[in-house]
């Protein structure tokens, strides 16, 4: 079986380096041949080039980019998008392809318009409800056009796709009954973001006496809540006798001063470090709580933080909060941190001491990683796409 993975994501993005390659590393090592189409805001180096190719080949995947635009303006976006599509078109000529992966809405309408003229099925992997998600975080890619319009064109992306892929079981539940309502039934998998629990996994058992580390990955950008992440910690301080926030994420220094002297957070109290993904396993063995605070929203319940898996796998309990994809119901029914159900202080101090009583907890970091392996594992996710896979090549 070959598959072209269309991802919107760079090949350098942390993201792409531990969700897309993982689950098509582990696919290709089960007999799946495939190419990998990216979009890149400017060319790579050509020795850069050479470089993941070979690494990448080295699994039996074929990597290939596109240029993603740059300017916000719409004839810069529909050259991008019509390239793209040429871009498969010829992939498709060169290299006979039975399935179209896209990931996200905008590789979708590209698989689309090919699958429509090849008949190549194509499967959606539904990253969360993108639209929706887009006009909530005031980044649409063109100002013309309103959510309601890509919303509608999400959902008919939905039922033309031969697949669907959603990260949360409350997706999966709404997309079902779209499918319901419609007369219809196509093969759908629920793969939350996993992790890889070989390389993520708990760190030596602390015997000092040291602060409570606290730890954030990712991006602090629209719709992470950086003032309410820094106000947690803040609040921690009366909990705990001391108290560090470790931030490994991208997002520009100055964000992150504002938000913690908005939340009245000393300079001392927190650490903000731009990483390698390859460098966050070991970054997470010195930690001891993890924090994954996201606006709630209705595009988030198809959503699911590559985080909590990251977390849990290295034995950390989480605090998180309510309305994102499955993951309130996860962290309740297993005991492995706190969900709030909003950001006043109360409610943050009440998260603050039940991560206290976890810590104490000898138990915790095996229920952590038991779920981790349980939900999160990468193997379960290999498993599901592979299932999906064969389920779309036999439809």
């Amino acid at each position: 079986m070959r598959v072209g993975y269309i991802s919107l994501n760079s090949i350098e993005e942390p993201l792409v380096q531990s969700q897309v390659l993982s689950y098509i590393k582990g696919l290709a090592a089960r007999g799946v041949d495939y190419w990998l189409l990216t979009f890149e805001p400017e060319a790579p180096d050509e020795g850069r080039q050479r470089r993941i190719q070979a690494e990448l080949q080295s699994f039996g995947i074929q990597w290939y980019w596109t240029e993603y635009p740059r300017r916000r303006s719409a004839m810069a976006f529909l050259s991008a998008l019509n390239s793209a599509t040429r871009k498969v078109f010829d992939l498709l000529a060169e290299t006979p392809t039975d399935i179209l992966h896209a990931r996200s809405l905008l590789p979708a309408i590209i698989a689309r318009r090919v699958s429509r003229r090849t008949g190549v099925p194509f499967i959606f992997d539904v990253r969360g409800f993108w639209a929706a998600e887009k006009a909530y975080k005031r980044r649409l890619p063109l100002a013309f056009l309103s959510w309601r319009i890509l919303d509608r064109y999400e959902r008919k992306l939905m039922k033309d796709s031969h697949g669907i892929v959603v990260l949360s079981e409350a997706a999966g539940r709404l997309l079902r009954k779209w499918d319901a309502r419609r007369g219809t039934q196509k093969p759908l998998e629920v793969i939350p973001t996993c992790v890889n629990t070989t390389r993520f996994r708990p760190g030596p058992r602390r015997t000092e006496a040291r602060a409570v580390r606290l730890v954030y990955i990712g991006s602090l950008g629209p719709g992470y809540l950086p003032v309410e992440t820094m106000r947690f910690a803040k609040l921690a301080e009366s909990v705990f006798e001391s108290v560090e926030l470790l931030i490994l994420s991208r997002t520009e220094d100055t964000v992150i001063r504002q938000a913690a002297a908005a939340a009245g957070l000393n300079p001392d109290s927190y650490t903000s470090l731009a990483v390698p993904f390859d460098e966050i396993p070991a970054r997470l063995e010195s930690c001891d709580a993890g924090i994954c605070f996201i606006a709630p929203h209705y595009s988030k319940i198809a959503s699911c933080p590559t985080k909590l898996g990251e977390y849990l796998s290295a034995g950390l309990p989480v605090v998180a909060n309510d309305g994102i994809g499955d993951i309130g119901e996860i962290i309740r029914s297993n005991n492995v941190g706190y969900a709030v159900d909003n950001f006043g202080e109360h409610e943050l101090s009440n998260a603050a001491g039940a991560i206290k009583a976890l810590l104490a907890d000898p138990d915790k970091t095996r229920r952590c990683v038991a779920l981790a392996n349980r939900v999160f594992s990468l193997e379960n996710g290999i498993d599901s796409y592979h299932r999906l896979y064969d389920a779309v090549a036999n439809t």
